[in-house]
């Protein structure tokens, strides 16, 4: 844990420690399209880091689409008993095993 200025240990903000893997993973994607070998290995390191200290992605896409499971769908839910999610806006994170921001995700069609 961190120290304050009086020495007492001061609570990690996991959200906040969520959210900034998550902007890793969305720098990871864009870097993927640059082409820049260095700049891609920083940031698979920079991943690496957060996966050591514990905290791992989930990115949904692909998978069959179950009503009740915890994702934050983005517009509407098409009609229909095949749906899988086509996109994902954001991964799940979890740290310590913990869900700290459910995943952000797009439903479709598993026909379309």
């Amino acid at each position: 844990m961190a120290q304050g200025d009086a020495g007492a240990p001061q609570a990690v903000d996991l959200r906040a420690v969520a959210r900034a893997f998550v902007e890793a993973w969305r720098l990871e994607r864009r870097v993927r399209s640059l082409e820049d070998p260095r700049l891609a290995e920083g940031v698979r390191r920079l991943l690496g880091e957060f996966e050591a200290a514990g905290c791992r992605l989930e990115d949904p896409v692909g998978t069959r689409f179950v009503d009740g499971v915890t994702f934050e769908v983005i517009g509407d839910v098409p009609q229909g008993a095949s749906l899988k999610v086509v996109e994902t806006i954001r991964p799940a994170v979890y740290i310590g095993g913990q869900l700290q921001v459910p995943a952000q995700v797009i439903i479709g069609s598993e026909e379309g």
